[in-house]
């Protein structure tokens, strides 16, 4: 069950990350800057090549769509938002200070108050733990992801399943009633044995009125049909693709809230 009032956004293209492509930084969700590419077909050669390659295949890279609109108004209406910030082994400490900061800089363009925005971190790898409850003080928010993103050491496997069935069964015992509740996990990597378990998650905290929303950061090992079947749909409007947890950061640090 929805209760979201945001409006949908229109579909964005996709846009091929290449090698040793710039990425410009984004001043919003919404107008993240990106290369393009053409979507018209290469006629053939008019005159073969003189020195044709043995290889012909080439390795098809993962897409990067444009985030959406969602984010931008994600805290212009009260909500309980909670980030699930992934530390497993495939990360470097860096990669979760990405991260955090990340969540700070959303923080700082929220209106967090008793009365619109309050924020709750959950942390996971093959473990998960309830670090800061709901939250309605922005200084105690900044300076307490800053103090945990600095002193979590990566390690395990990330459970991205357990980390929902957390959060649906701990972390909106105090909810407001009448208020939006929303999940944001932050997705690196998956390990084969969570992935039947990860939209039968999603789907309880759906069923319980909870939002899903998921931001990705590239990896050999994520799964993208797994990611756009647990969130909400469609799935192009609350799945946000980055390329790196660099990118990530920038985003954060360009981040403007736009309400209407």
């Amino acid at each position: 069950m929805n209760t979201s009032t945001h409006p949908s956004p229109s579909p964005q293209n996709s846009t091929t990350i290449t090698p040793n492509t710039t990425l410009s930084s984004p001043h919003s969700f919404s107008n993240t800057s990106l290369p393009k590419t053409s979507t018209q077909p290469t006629p053939p050669p008019t005159t073969p090549p003189s020195s044709p390659s043995t290889n012909t295949t080439s390795t098809p890279r993962r897409q990067f769509s444009p985030t959406s609109t969602i984010m931008d108004t994600l805290g212009c209406n009260p909500a309980e938002i909670v980030f699930l910030i992934e530390y497993g082994k495939s990360e470097h400490r860096k990669d979760i200070d990405h991260e955090g900061n990340f969540i700070r800089q959303l923080v700082k363009a929220w209106e967090i108050s008793p009365d619109k925005i309050r924020v709750g971190v959950v942390v996971y790898h093959d473990t998960v733990r309830e670090v800061m409850h709901l939250s309605e003080k922005p200084h105690e928010l900044d300076d307490g992801i800053s103090t945990l993103t600095r002193a979590l050491h990566p390690s395990g496997e990330a459970d991205l399943a357990k980390a929902l069935d957390y959060a649906r069964g701990t972390v909106f015992k105090y909810a407001r009633p009448n208020v939006e509740k929303i999940v944001v996990p932050i997705v690196h990597s998956m390990s084969t044995p969570e992935l039947t378990r990860i939209p039968a998650a999603a789907r309880s905290l759906k069923d319980e009125c909870v939002l899903v929303m998921a931001i990705t950061v590239y990896s050999d090992s994520l799964v993208y049909p797994v990611i756009h079947s647990a969130v909400e749909q469609p799935y192009s409007s609350y799945s946000h693709e980055f390329s790196s947890f660099r990118m990530l950061e920038e985003t954060g640090d360009n981040y403007h809230l736009i309400c209407t």
